[in-house]
């Protein structure tokens, strides 16, 4: 399945908050979950399925972090990183790139 890029002008630095957000929607809906439902097994099974996509999240939250310092240090030439199967384009990465590089 080959990976979407996001438009130019959405940066790192706004998927990252925008998982800190759906990470607290998802903390939100487990507590909402755990007031209305009242079958165990289905509670525990949401709760899981919600608790297992924040932590997907956040990983994927530092491996951004992660993957911009690499540009950032090593000049790279391709100025993109993966989030949860999308490319982000780090922006400002092109303007270290040497002329005729990129």
């Amino acid at each position: 399945m080959p990976a979407v890029t996001l438009p130019d002008s959405i940066d790192p630095d706004q998927v990252k908050t925008a998982a800190v957000v759906a990470i607290g929607v998802f903390v939100v809906v487990s507590f909402l979950v755990m007031r209305f439902i009242q079958k165990v097994v289905l509670k525990l099974l949401v709760i899981a399925v919600l608790a297992g996509a924040g932590v997907f999240l956040y990983t994927q939250r530092s491996d951004l972090d992660d993957c911009q310092q690499q540009l950032r240090d090593s000049l790279g030439r391709e100025c993109v990183c993966g989030f949860a199967g999308v490319d982000v384009t780090v922006p400002g990465c092109q303007a270290l790139v040497p002329d005729g590089e990129g």
